[in-house]
């Protein structure tokens, strides 16, 4: 019986190598082009820009539990500082202070280049504004970024703040 079965079995039906070598070849140009055409920059900007709205949340937060200790927040002098400059105040109220996810290192002052990601914070004291530029302008919001000059260019474009509530 078994014999009978191989016997009506065509010696030519498979694939070969090479044939299957050239379907994974497609296969794999195919979806290059698809995955270019995703803009996947596009995805990470967004991704790092969900990291920035986490960072200044969680950041929030050690400045409200940092208010109820001490009944002020860490005061700049109302100068804009990046987040790094107050982070000795908040190290008992987070284990680490956030950098930003691109982290494109240190620039001369912090007005001198828009595109630069850093997260400022600036403080009299009794109230605070904590924000962040964004890579997607979608992922921006315009309040209260429109009542704070966050990178010395007023009502930045792709400005991610929060202020004291």
């Amino acid at each position: 019986m078994y014999n009978k079965r191989n016997k009506n079995l065509n010696p030519g039906s498979g694939f070969t190598l090479i044939e299957i070598l050239i379907v994974v070849v497609i296969i794999t140009v195919i979806s290059g082009a698809i995955l270019s055409l995703i803009n996947s920059e596009g995805l990470r900007g967004k991704s790092r820009d969900a990291q920035r709205v986490a960072d200044i949340k969680k950041t929030q937060s050690a400045l409200e539990l940092y208010f109820a200790d001490n009944r002020q927040y860490p005061d700049t002098s109302s100068d804009k500082s990046e987040l790094a400059d107050i982070s000795s105040f908040l190290s008992s109220y987070m284990s680490v202070t956030p950098t930003d996810p691109l982290n494109t290192g240190q620039v001369d002052n912090l007005c001198g280049n828009s595109a630069v990601y850093k997260y400022v914070y600036q403080s009299d004291g009794s109230e605070y504004y904590l924000g962040v530029n964004m890579e997607d302008s979608r992922s921006a919001e315009p309040s209260p970024c429109t009542d704070f000059s966050l990178f010395c260019n007023s009502a930045e474009a792709t400005c991610y703040a929060v202020r004291n509530p």
